[in-house]
């Protein structure tokens, strides 16, 4: 599991008033959450598993999976020290698609880092429009939008990673909610409940 103690994050997040305090804190303990169940993959992975093509077609692996969501994140912490952010400059390290603890260790670093953000700073966020001539637009933004960003961002890719691990890696065991957006868990829950309310009335 990840090594951000919340006493931790408590000290860096106590001068913000106690609404923003509950709401930032959210928003980070659920990117931590989700990040976590990552680093936990990367411990029981196998390194050639981990780098091998999912398919001959696009060459994608989990390892560049995990190599992409690590710098979505990497290049917000990066970007928020000075308030401008592109998700589109990455850098593509290609270690952390070929070495699962590289990558585990970097999502660690990353996860520090973000407790010392500041929830109240304007960001600029630039995003490519034309990728023949690099055309970049601009638009501001904050901590919280880009948190939400990243967390279904990275959600979205477990998703494709959970079905090529739970089709061909028996031997590695991922939680249910891996890969799982919130609201989906949201819906199951309901589900679940109305299920076994509907059980006990029939009983």
């Amino acid at each position: 599991m990840g090594k951000c103690a919340n006493s931790a994050l408590f000290c860096n997040f106590k001068s913000f008033s106690p609404k923003k305090f509950v709401m930032l804190y959210a928003q980070y303990k659920n990117i931590q959450y989700t990040f976590n169940q990552l680093a936990d993959l990367l411990s029981a992975v196998d390194e050639k598993e981990y780098s091998k093509n999912i398919t001959q077609i696009t060459g994608s692996s989990i390892g560049k999976h995990v190599r992409h969501c690590i710098e979505v994140l990497e290049n917000l912490t990066v970007g928020l020290d000075t308030a401008n952010v592109s998700y589109d400059r990455r850098k593509r390290n290609p270690l952390y698609e070929t070495s699962p603890l590289a990558a585990r260790d970097k999502i660690f670093e990353l996860l520090g880092k973000l407790e010392q953000m500041d929830e109240d700073k304007i960001i600029e966020l630039a995003y490519l429009i034309d990728p023949t001539t690099g055309l970049e637009e601009k638009t501001t933004t904050n901590l919280k939008r880009e948190f939400l960003y990243v967390q279904d961002h990275t959600i979205h890719h477990m998703a494709i990673i959970k079905l090529y691990a739970e089709c061909f890696l028996q031997s590695i065991f991922l939680p249910e909610e891996f890969g799982v957006a919130l609201s989906t868990l949201q819906f199951q829950k309901t589900i679940g409940i109305s299920d076994a309310q509907s059980k006990s009335s029939e009983s």
